[in-house]
């Protein structure tokens, strides 16, 4: 992982290719968004030297949001956020319009480790390491239902060989988008529910360091970001020829809608 920092680094500043840009953020991502580890460190340093259109010609992913960025276009929101503290939102209803309304369509833009962007596919099982048959998938894409999968995997099949055998989805990086009425695709938030932000806790705030930790209610603190991993079996390689000493999943991922009850 250090020869991967150091090469998209040098890539990325020198070079300005987008691949080694992409690498820096997919390790950023790999460290949970680590504000203190070297990838997210340098690839901050990066965003603050350069413009937001430098930054966009070069390729600097942004995979996290800003405390007062507007994480959706100003036609989609009744406010716009520009409070500090602010993540309150409102969609407004038309962006739900859609051929079938109990219907929501979602779309994953997926990486490689090395950058390689693979491209937009529509949202299935690709998040869930338990099979789902088709009725499983159409039930998760319908507002207001309910759905839970799963399993039990034995750990050898969750690991990387030697030859590169790996599950399927294994080191593949996710961003995920609503498709709305008119076919545009709105970046949809990510929390990691176990997120540190290295703060110290007490015991008046035993949960300081984990902001996202009760994400059953909106709250300021909440960290949100854009692109995830649902398997990791990389990480814990510490050279070509041995096996990961660890292997990391996503143990829950759940989509989360709520209606607006005010309107």
């Amino acid at each position: 992982m250090t020869d991967n920092f150091a090469a998209s680094a040098i890539g990325c500043k020198k070079y300005k290719r987008p691949e080694d840009c992409q690498t820096l953020a997919n390790l950023c991502v790999l460290n949970l968004y680590d504000q203190v580890s070297e990838p997210c460190k340098y690839l901050n340093k990066l965003k603050k030297e350069a413009s937001p259109t430098e930054a966009w010609n070069q390729g600097i992913p942004n995979i996290e949001y800003l405390r007062t960025e507007s994480f959706l276009p100003k036609k989609y929101l009744t406010t716009s956020l520009t409070d500090e503290k602010g993540f309150n939102f409102t969609l407004k209803p038309e962006v739900f319009l859609h051929e079938s309304k109990d219907q929501l369509t979602f779309y994953l833009a997926q990486y490689h480790l090395n950058g390689t962007f693979l491209g937009f596919t529509e949202l299935s099982s690709q998040l869930s390491i338990c099979e789902m048959t088709y009725d499983d998938v159409k039930v998760m894409r319908r507002f207001g239902t309910i759905i839970k999968s799963d399993c039990s995997i034995h750990l050898d099949d969750l690991k990387v060989s030697i030859d590169g055998d790996q599950k399927k989805d294994a080191n593949t990086f996710f961003e995920v988008f609503l498709e709305d009425s008119d076919g545009v695709l709105i970046d949809i938030p990510i929390i990691i529910t176990n997120w540190d932000n290295g703060k110290k806790p007490t015991a008046e705030e035993p949960n300081k360091s984990l902001p996202n930790y009760d994400h059953d209610l909106i709250r300021d603190e909440w960290r949100m970001v854009r692109r995830f991993f649902t398997i990791d079996t990389i990480s814990g390689i510490k050279d070509s020829k041995t096996e990961p000493s660890y292997v990391r999943w996503a143990q829950n991922l759940e989509f989360k809608i709520q209606m607006d009850m005010t309107k």
